[in-house]
């Protein structure tokens, strides 16, 4: 696969010969990324990790980590698990 394979769309991700739906941020697409600015990232990223919910799917690849009901993500800037899989509830937003 080449970078020039996949290609985000206005109506979605172009992969594989698909359209798959996805989520553009409400500041857009942009190079020059921010954190808060509510921007996707412009260019090409590896896949680092994956999560699914093993109550919806079959696990889909051996590397991947299956969700459990106390999982969050944190979103608070000020929580030391901030961007990060933790467990809650936490007193952090």
């Amino acid at each position: 696969m080449r970078p020039g394979d996949v290609r985000l769309t206005p109506t979605g991700l172009l992969a594989f010969g698909r359209r798959l739906p996805c989520s553009i941020g409400r500041g857009g697409v942009t190079g020059n990324k921010r954190e808060g600015d509510g921007a996707t990232p412009r260019g090409t990223m590896r896949v680092a990790g994956m999560l699914y919910r093993p109550d919806r799917m079959v696990r889909p690849a051996p590397w991947a980590v299956p969700i459990r009901p106390r999982h969050i993500w944190s979103d608070d800037p000020a929580d030391p698990h901030y961007n990060h899989l933790t467990t809650g509830p936490r007193a952090f937003s």
